[in-house]
């Protein structure tokens, strides 16, 4: 990925909902201080991440440099509730859980 590839995204979360095939459903953006300050139901909601029938997750947090500033990848069973996931911070620091 070129290094300015998103320098257009500034404060902002890509958040990406996959089916169990992993293809996606649907993407959102949301500003980073609503993401950090507010629940949203795709990240908060089993209930809503299983009537969407939203089984991947994939996050992108763009910080106010407009850098990638963490990746995450989360899974869900059937009924919406999680797994596990991954976060791979800009650092090169990998949770998983």
């Amino acid at each position: 990925m070129a290094k300015d590839q998103h320098s257009y995204i500034y404060a902002t979360v890509i958040l990406e909902a996959l089916n169990s095939s992993k293809e996606k459903l649907f993407e959102i953006s949301i500003p980073v201080d609503e993401y950090y300050s507010d629940s949203h139901p795709l990240i908060d909601d089993p209930q809503y991440r299983k009537q969407k029938s939203i089984r991947h997750l994939h996050g992108r947090v763009y910080n106010y440099e407009s850098k990638l500033d963490q990746e995450f990848k989360n899974d869900y069973d059937s009924e919406g509730n999680y797994l596990h996931g991954i976060i791979m911070h800009a650092d090169g620091t990998i949770i998983e859980d």
